[in-house]
């Protein structure tokens, strides 16, 4: 994602002799309205998260749009004036392949938390027993659904179930510690990595990433702030290959070849010791956004032990 002040110049008047050009994903197809837009380039393809509730994972497909979609991406175009559409696709594919209209969200979340609820849009009934199959494993409901004490714990926790049950774990576990500094020290690495599990992989090199958050006003996050800026003028100038070649270089640093999380755990670690944590993300190619969420929740599971 582009920071915010990128993403508005999409707004900005055009000189004379410009023509305004719009990359943008299925977000423009009803969120925003461009004014000046003749024409739209509609690709019939959207990417979209899918959640598998029989083995509790999320991933992205490239897939076809929904006829409702195509014509609210036709919509786009001549809002105040004229316009065309062109469709990358044909009338056949739009009449025999497209969807009517796209899957609803609440079918693509994992449903851990929810049970007996009036949905307006029901999931379907497997993710639903999946979902009450997993709380039932974690100790969080009885074999008749009620749910149980750990459960009611489980549920102060900001993270999903699997993660909150793995903390309440290693609670557990500490009694069979008998150095305390030591089974602090277990449980701060417990909390390190509940946070690192319940985050976004950060690990994306985004223009995004480098560029401070915009409501902060304070002086150090100004010249942060110019710095980030700079540093996406620069990024903007290089391919794709490129970066991806500088993000394993500055990344490799970290990696723990035992698990994922314990690289992340470690990043983590490194974040918060570093005095410029803007400089920090620019170094190393990591997601800013990510890392302070990562931070903050972290924090977060402390107080709440």
């Amino acid at each position: 994602m582009l920071p915010e002040t990128t993403q508005f110049r999409v707004f900005e008047k055009m000189n004379e002799g410009e023509r305004l050009v719009v990359v943008a994903t299925n977000i423009a197809e009803t969120s925003i309205t461009i004014p000046g837009i003749k024409y739209v380039v509609d690709t019939g393809r959207e990417k979209v998260k899918h959640y598998d509730p029989s083995n509790d994972t999320e991933n992205y497909k490239v897939q076809w749009i929904s006829k409702a979609s195509a014509d609210q991406r036709a919509g786009r175009a001549g809002r105040i004036g004229p316009g065309h559409c062109f469709r990358l696709y044909s009338p056949a594919v739009f009449s025999e392949i497209l969807p009517e209209f796209s899957v609803p969200e609440i079918s693509k979340e994992p449903l851990d938390g929810l049970k007996d609820f009036p949905f307006p849009t029901p999931p379907k009934t497997r993710a639903l027993a999946e979902a009450e199959r997993c709380l039932k494993f974690l100790e969080a409901l009885d074999s008749s659904g009620k749910i149980m004490p750990l459960g009611k714990v489980m549920a102060h926790f900001p993270m999903s179930p699997r993660h909150s049950r793995m903390l309440l774990a290693v609670i557990q576990n500490m009694k069979n510690i008998y150095n305390y500094t030591r089974a602090n020290l277990v449980l701060g690495y417990a909390i390190a990595v509940a946070a690192a599990l319940s985050t976004s992989n950060p690990f994306h090199m985004q223009c995004e990433a480098n560029y401070p958050d915009e409501n902060n006003s304070s002086r150090n996050d100004k010249s942060e702030k110019v710095e980030a800026q700079k540093f996406c003028v620069h990024e903007e100038n290089l391919s794709q290959k490129s970066l991806r070649r500088m993000a394993r270089l500055a990344q490799e640093k970290f990696i723990n070849p035992r698990c994922e999380a314990l690289t992340i755990t470690y990043v983590l670690q490194m974040f918060e010791r570093a005095q410029s944590p803007v400089e920090f993300c620019q170094k190393h190619t990591l997601h800013l956004k990510t890392m302070k969420e990562m931070s903050k929740l972290r924090k977060q599971l402390l107080q709440t032990m």
